[in-house]
């Protein structure tokens, strides 16, 4: 090998080791975020109220385009039961005020 070569392949080495650092470090900042936000509720009597939890998509949006959708629909759906919830402990409340009313 010539000189050259080698100093060719020293460089190409460090940039190399310089992205995986970067990338560890990245991941490591990414960890902490992750655990920032599930402990915090545990810490505070009350969340900010733009307090968002951060996803794995937004981070990566390509990667878990499938997930989020996913999650997205799963919301949904609990937020349709819970409303039929709503909606139907409100119609026995109004059905027992009535019948109260016509018993009186």
């Amino acid at each position: 090998m010539t000189y050259g070569e080698i100093c060719d392949q020293m460089e190409s080495y460090n940039r190399l080791y310089q992205q995986q650092l970067k990338q560890r470090i990245f991941e490591a900042q990414l960890q902490s975020i992750f655990i920032k936000q599930e402990i915090l509720p545990l810490l505070v009597e009350k969340l900010p109220d733009d307090y968002h939890k951060i996803q794995v998509w937004d981070i990566y949006p390509d990667l878990f385009k499938e997930e989020k959708k996913t999650f997205e629909q799963e919301q949904e759906a609990d937020e349709f039961e819970h409303f039929k919830e709503k909606r139907r402990r409100f119609a026995e409340q109004h059905n027992r005020k009535r019948v109260k009313n016509n018993d009186s």
